[in-house]
């Protein structure tokens, strides 16, 4: 496209994270669709002897040869959804541990059976508290809220309260999700109509109002298990 002289010319930044254009650009937007908080969080694979591993770099992950296990270190994006990564890397925690009586049919990388989901979830709850803790002395938003809302900040204080203020919201609300997503694979292990059953509020981790979005997004993950639970029950009763 040809500009005139004098035409105001427009720049697209891009899908990126606040942390990505605070970085970048010295900016952040208010309601970032494309915003993230994260964590680096190691996984391992067990590889046969005879496997020649190798030595991956790339802007998160990397993988090194000890005693024939993979490990690598990965970037867990925390966004306002369910983080299918952070699960993934919680099952990839206890699956060798974990001693149900479906243990040898589980996947690290979908949801597969009941009481090892909701204890995946109960882990990964943990797990963000922690991260809670230790980055913010407090896990409430109150204090940025307050300091956001003085008129003598400084354009850097602003920047830096404003930061703080969406990595605990974009935190907290993962946190409030997965305790949703418990209360709901506690009703649909015993639950004879599934979806009447999940539309009911969980109280008091979500309104009235956020209930369809809420099970907006957790449907990929509720379909997930629902096919691979009826797909368990026919391989486990199988003769």
């Amino acid at each position: 496209k040809g500009y005139k002289p004098g035409e105001q010319v427009f720049l697209n930044y891009g899908k990126n994270s606040n942390n990505y254009n605070l970085r970048f650009y010295n900016f952040m937007l208010k309601h970032n669709p494309y915003n993230f908080a994260a964590f680096k969080a190691w996984f391992e694979t067990k590889v046969p002897e005879s496997e020649k591993l190798t030595h991956i770099k790339g802007d998160d992950t990397w993988v090194r040869d000890m005693d024939q296990v993979v490990r690598w270190c990965r970037l867990v994006p925390i966004k306002a959804k369910l983080s299918f990564t952070l699960l993934e890397y919680v099952r990839s925690t206890l699956v060798d541990q974990y001693a149900g009586p479906n243990h040898k049919l589980l996947a690290v990388s979908a949801p597969v059976d009941f009481d090892f989901e909701l204890l995946v979830v109960e882990r990964a709850i943990m797990l963000l508290n922690g991260v809670m803790a230790t980055r913010f002395s407090s896990p409430d938003t109150e204090a940025e809220s307050a300091a956001l809302g003085q008129a003598d900040l400084t354009y850097n204080q602003m920047l830096t309260f404003t930061y703080r203020h969406d990595q605990k919201t974009l935190i907290a609300s993962n946190i409030s999700l997965l305790h949703v997503l418990a209360d709901l694979l506690g009703r649909l292990k015993t639950s004879a109509s599934p979806r009447t059953d999940i539309m009911k509020r969980v109280a008091p981790f979500e309104a009235d109002e956020d209930v369809v979005a809420n099970r907006l997004k957790l449907r990929h993950y509720i379909g997930d298990i629902l096919r691979n639970q009826a797909a368990l029950k026919q391989a486990t009763s199988a003769p």
